[in-house]
Parts: C-alpha cells; structure tokens; sequence
C-alpha cells in the first residue's frame, strides 16, 4: 500500500531556484510540489485551496518576505514551515531567531557554491527535512494578554508616594492648629487601612 506523497508549497521569487528546488523535490516519489508563488501574497491565496502539508519558502521576497509571509501563515492556517535561503546561514543567527519565533519550524540555506556532488548531497538534505516536517503537527494558541506589570508597579509606587505626601500635610495642618483637618484626617486614615 502506497501512501500518498506529501504535497509542498514552494514560494520563491527567483524562477532559477524555484526550478531547481522543484527538481530536487520532485526526484523524490515521496513529495508532490504541487504549487508555486513568487511571493508570500500570493502564497497566502493559494494556501487554502491547495491545502499543502509543508511550505517551503524564501526569506527575501517582494511585497510580503518570508518573516511576514510566516507570521500570516501561523495566523491563519497554521502548517509546518521551512525557510529555504541565502539569508539563513550558519552566520545570519538574528535572521533564523526571528524566523523560529515566527512560527518556522527549520532553515535550509541555499547553496553558495555549485559543485555537482553538493547539489546531491544538499539535495537528499532537502528531502529529508520535508519528510520531517510533513510528520509535524502545528498548532497556534492564542496570544496571551499582555500585561504591563512595570505600569502597574509603577502607578502603585506613585499613588503610595501620593498618599505619603497627603498624610505629611494632613499631618503638618494639624500641627499647625488647623481643626477643621481633624475630620479630613480621620477619613483620610480609614482610606489608608482599606487598602
């Protein structure tokens, strides 16, 4: 019993590399590419109606990049995401933390030099991560709320300091005589205890 190939999503902007990346996929029974976009809008048309298991896609695209392009994607229809670029080697570490927290799942980079036995081994590489991938469950919660606790220390800290300030002159009236702050004092200490 054969199963069926897991179908990809390839978005990238160069037709050179979306033809090379689609051989490589396509080498492998296994995989189906079974779309393209040059860009993470039009990916983002195509996602539902194509209902790919894995997306492959460039970093450094047109109108949406691939950060954009995978924060929408974990929004909206969440699937594991695999970056494939230039802009993802083992130096460009900022690039692959934001992509992570993005929502990737992993990061191919593209190949700087040509040779014929890299391409095989980078592209054996390649089908062995979308295979992968494609056993990975994705799921998004929602966002929790966000809470400004420095805010909220900081407006406690100046009510105190406001009270303080209250009962100091609440205080130096009543010194000076001033009965008629008697009454002001005494509800002014109720508050104080309530809270």
């Amino acid at each position: 019993m054969m199963l069926s190939p897991i179908k990809v999503l390839l978005v990238e902007d160069s037709p050179v590399a979306t033809i090379v990346l689609k051989r490589i996929l396509d080498a492998s029974p296994e995989i189906q590419v079974i779309g393209t976009a040059s860009n993470g809008l039009e990916a983002l048309e195509l996602i539902p109606k194509l209902q790919p298991e894995v997306i492959c896609t460039d970093l450094n695209m047109a109108e949406m990049n691939g950060l954009e392009f995978t924060r929408e994607v974990m929004k909206k229809y969440p699937r594991p995401i695999l970056i494939i670029s230039a802009s993802v080697q083992a130096k460009d570490t900022q690039n692959v933390f934001e992509l992570m927290k993005a929502g990737a799942l992993d990061v191919f980079p593209k190949p700087i030099g040509g040779l014929a036995s890299d391409y095989d081994r980078l592209g054996n590489e390649l089908i062995a991560k979308v295979k992968v991938l494609s056993g990975v469950k994705v799921f998004t919660r929602p966002a929790k709320k966000f809470i400004n606790y420095q805010f909220i220390i900081t407006n406690y800290l100046a009510k105190i300091s406001i009270l303080k300030l209250l009962s100091y002159w609440l205080l130096a009236r009543l010194r000076a005589g001033r009965k008629r702050c008697t009454r002001l004092f005494r509800s002014f200490r109720l508050i104080c205890q309530c809270r």
